[in-house]
């Protein structure tokens, strides 16, 4: 995590690349909506890889892959890359180290976000290239990355829902993963 003026920060993990001036886009974006999560567009081989995210239920995250040139609100920031004010981050606190090695802690941090009011926005003026961990993705098979999933949808639902609501979702992903 880096500070940078005004109280601005910027998350972004090691295989993103950023173009130019998204930085500079990011943090004028965060000044613009203090109480927000923000991410920029990914871009992947030169396409749109993700411009925010949809929620669906039972606890699927899609990415979206059409944006405009604006700032717009998104179910859920991707949190690969993005920009909040400090004081966001004292309320939330930093991702839950129950995700590692990896997979949905985005997916939590956004949900916790949001019962706080803090919105997830995407940065339509920001491009960043998502180079999608390779070291991650030679240690661990296809298997075991679908296996880090499952169990951390699982998790996600564990820590965000409640009641009714949350014994419908567990049950209808059990279902649908066969677990």
């Amino acid at each position: 995590i880096s500070v940078a003026k005004d109280g601005v920060f910027i998350f972004s993990q090691a295989d993103v690349v950023f173009n130019s001036m998204s930085i500079y886009e990011l943090e004028n974006a965060s000044l613009k909506n203090p109480k927000a999560f923000i991410q920029p567009v990914f871009l992947k081989d030169g396409k749109v890889d993700n411009a925010g995210m949809k929620w669906i239920w039972p606890g699927y995250g899609i990415g979206v892959r059409k944006f405009k040139r604006k700032i717009y609100p998104t179910d859920i920031v991707t949190s690969i890359t993005f920009a909040t004010q400090k004081s966001n981050f004292e309320k939330l606190g930093l991702y839950a180290e129950c995700f590692a090695p990896a997979y949905y802690e985005d997916v939590d941090l956004a949900l916790r976000a949001k019962r706080l009011g803090i919105k997830q926005l995407v940065c339509g003026k920001s491009f960043v290239n998502h180079r999608h961990n390779e070291s991650f993705k030679s240690r661990y098979s296809k298997m075991d990355i679908s296996d880090i999933c499952r169990a951390n949808r699982l998790k996600v639902i564990e820590r965000n829902y409640s009641g009714v609501d949350k014994n419908l979702r567990l049950v209808a992903l059990k279902i649908i993963d066969g677990i």
